[in-house]
């Protein structure tokens, strides 16, 4: 049949490509997130962070890391998880300072001298005050 291929609407529910930050502090990576960007079986998140401009930079990675937040996978057919990072979130007194709810990411890719020179890919989101 050429190169098509049927897409199922079956299996979608809502085409969510953004990031969530919840009420309880919870960085939220919806199924159309995973899918789009090829993150389902990512293990763990490694967050930085830029004070100065109010933006962290998430890197999934392949394995669990003890430096990272465990991706907790979704139940049921959704192919989308989550972290729990409210402890990220206390230390840098952000508690209270900035809106929850779904954020709008860019990709950035950093060449990290000290790893050989190998490049990250984050996923980088600019928070915003809640006032």
């Amino acid at each position: 049949m050429d190169n098509f291929q049927l897409f199922d609407n079956q299996n979608t529910i809502r085409v969510v490509d953004k990031i969530t930050i919840t009420k309880n502090y919870l960085i939220n990576f919806p199924s159309a997130f995973c899918t789009i960007n090829k993150l389902e079986n990512k293990k763990s998140v490694l967050i930085y962070y830029d004070k100065e401009a109010m933006r962290i930079g998430l890197e999934f990675m392949d394995e669990p890391d003890s430096r990272g937040f465990k991706i907790t996978k979704a139940v049921g057919e959704n192919k989308g998880g989550y972290i729990t990072a409210k402890s990220f979130f206390a230390i840098n007194g952000l508690i209270g300072q900035i809106r929850t709810g779904r954020y709008e990411y860019q990709t950035k890719e950093i060449k990290k001298e000290e790893n050989g020179g190998c490049t990250l890919k984050l996923f980088v989101i600019t928070l915003e005050s809640k006032n």
